[in-house]
């Protein structure tokens, strides 16, 4: 479960939440609360440690990760949250829209990455919240906001959860941006690849591996 900042503290699900469990060929579960990588974590902490795989009725095949990166199949659900160690960036027109070194980044089952920035870091004053929400299970609802910067305006570029569920309260007001929508992101140095679908709003950079939620055939996973 985690504590209010989202950093794990066990390997237990919380709050009575009872993971839906899939099985593989060879009948391990692999419900991925535990990212060890061991085929000897505890049931309570299931990973997904083979690389073809039946997941809600669904068969794929994951990308095995190589050293220094990361599997999305290897993210937990319920999600973690975590302090990011690098330098994130949102750039439109050529000039920083966000830039910070605090920024969190949310790690979910079959999605890359997710940043949130803190407002301080962020240009505030060419956000303009817009009507019409969306609901997480894990982090609740979630309000939207267009991007406007001289005469252009990009629609429902960011959003923020402003009161979010007490495992994610660390992000209250912080914004995540859709990479789709604004002209470049970055972590690091890194330019970032968008991850596909008009609804998630991943940050794929090269030590990420999938294959990632948001194609046409995914909407199951």
């Amino acid at each position: 479960m985690f504590d209010k900042c989202g950093r794990a503290v066990n390997r237990t699900t919380g709050d009575g939440f009872k993971p839906s469990v899939s099985r593989i060929a060879n009948s391990l579960p692999i419900f991925p609360d535990d990212i060890s990588g061991s085929k000897d974590s505890p049931t309570n902490g299931f990973v997904f440690d083979a690389y073809i795989f039946i997941f809600h009725g669904f068969q794929m095949q994951k990308i095995k990760p190589k050293s220094g990166q990361e599997s999305v199949w290897d993210y937990p659900r319920p999600p973690r949250l975590e302090l990011c160690s690098k330098h994130v960036r949102v750039v439109v027109d050529g000039a920083d829209i966000a830039n910070s070194s605090q920024a969190y980044r949310i790690l979910e089952t079959s999605h890359p990455p997710v940043y949130y920035i803190p407002p301080q870091d962020i240009k505030i004053e060419n956000l303009i919240a817009v009507a019409g929400s969306s609901y997480c299970e894990w982090k609740g609802e979630a309000n939207y906001y267009d991007l406007r910067l001289g005469e252009r305006r990009i629609e429902k570029a960011a959003w923020s959860y402003l009161k979010p569920t007490r495992h994610f309260e660390c992000i209250a007001g912080h914004v995540a941006f859709y990479p789709c929508k604004v002209d470049q992101c970055y972590v690091g140095d890194e330019l970032v690849q968008p991850q596909e679908g008009n609804f998630y709003g991943g940050w794929i950079t090269s030590n990420i591996v999938g294959p990632f939620k948001g194609s046409p055939g995914t909407l199951g996973w």
